[in-house]
């Protein structure tokens, strides 16, 4: 069984005692954090200086890169400790002092019985009720007073779960497949990666698509080129600033370097790291490290989670290969533009752009013809 279960000896305000679950399987922490916030960014800065400069390392300089500043984020930046705990944004002071007579009161009364020590109970009971839905009331004020245009829909609503106690969902235990139950971590992870493999398979494509994509791949294409065109130069440090200073602390890849990292890195390592991106980009190779991705798994609404075709993949990557692709894809993207090659209807995939607005300009033309009296 998942879980084994005991009658709790509170009632916490309820004609019932609730029932406490308890997981019977082991479950592993989530994996610790850096803490950003309580890191020492002049000394990383200082050791970065010292290690992280052009030393015209072979051709494994990314992965020095990486083990280098890693070494240096390790001594510099504390990790979280794994568990995470849920916070209640309205909990305060009042409302633990409130819950604490509120629990005395309740043992008074049942280690003395009496009409007295009943009403003190219900006092306590009602005062701890209205603390905490005061305090509700107040947080949600507060934190309302502060939005504006610029905050994330995101950030709205994980304010209103918290607010709410909607904590975060209980992590699956087991999958089920061919009337097995797989409880095993590693065999679960097994299960859910030959799920996606199959899903992406070839063996999905029509015999009319395999036909045309063994021709093309019969092909084989010629990298070498002579081309002088401006996306085809070394990158400039400006490039490599911007396209860093442009990213969001997102989630890191298998290399756990986060953006801050980047972010906070002083000029010969900025330096040093352009002069990496430019080797790559000139012998057209790719470091190993890029092409791993963590991949988490993410169930889909109104699904069986039990069932491992209920999930879909999310592969996080290298924010220094991000780095990397944000650079080229701007250069590409200004070509592209700069030159026509790219229809000014296009709004999907594309910066401050949305297919929504090609709905609108559908609307407009028709609300127009309506008007128009056009057939």
């Amino acid at each position: 069984m998942d879980y084994s279960w005991q009658v709790y000896d509170d009632s916490c305000d309820s004609d019932h005692f609730p029932i406490i679950l308890k997981n019977s399987i082991p479950i592993e922490d989530n994996l610790p954090r850096w803490k950003l916030n309580k890191a020492n960014w002049e000394e990383y800065k200082t050791k970065c200086n010292a290690k992280l400069i052009d030393k015209d390392e072979p051709e494994n300089s990314m992965e020095h890169f990486t083990d280098t500043l890693m070494s240096i984020a390790g001594e510099c930046i504390p990790k979280g400790s794994k568990s995470k705990k849920y916070k209640r944004p309205w909990f305060n002071e009042d409302c633990q002092k409130a819950i604490r007579l509120h629990k005395a009161a309740l043992r008074k009364f049942k280690s003395r019985p009496t009409t007295h020590n009943l009403d003190e109970f219900k006092q306590n009971r009602a005062k701890a009720r209205r603390t905490i839905k005061e305090a509700k009331r107040m947080s949600w004020r507060v934190y309302i007073s502060k939005l504006n245009s610029n905050t994330k829909t995101k950030q709205i609503w994980n304010m209103v779960r918290k607010i709410a106690g909607k904590n975060q969902p209980t992590p699956l235990k087991h999958l089920s497949k061919d009337n097995t139950k797989i409880t095993s971590k590693k065999d679960i992870a097994n299960v859910l990666a030959k799920t996606f493999s199959k899903n992406s398979s070839s063996k999905n494509y029509k015999p009319q698509f395999k036909k045309l994509k063994l021709d093309a791949e019969r092909n084989k294409l010629n990298f070498n080129s002579d081309n002088v065109e401006d996306y085809s130069k070394p990158f400039t440090l400006s490039e490599l600033t911007d396209a860093i200073n442009s990213s969001h602390n997102t989630a890191t890849g298998p290399d756990e370097i986060h953006y801050e990292f980047l972010k906070q890195l002083p000029q010969k390592s900025l330096i040093y790291l352009q002069n990496i991106f430019n080797d790559i980009w000139i012998r057209g190779k790719l470091p190993d490290i890029w092409k791993q991705a963590t991949v988490i798994p993410i169930p889909k609404p109104d699904k069986v989670k039990s069932d491992p075709t209920s999930y879909q993949p999310i592969a996080l990557t290298s924010c220094v290969c991000k780095t990397f692709e944000r650079m080229l894809n701007k250069r590409l993207t200004w070509y592209l533009k700069a030159n026509g090659l790219i229809t000014d209807l296009q709004s999907g995939f594309r910066n401050k752009r949305s297919t929504i607005d090609n709905l609108v300009r559908l609307e407009t033309y028709i609300r127009d013809g309506y008007i128009k009296k056009n057939t």
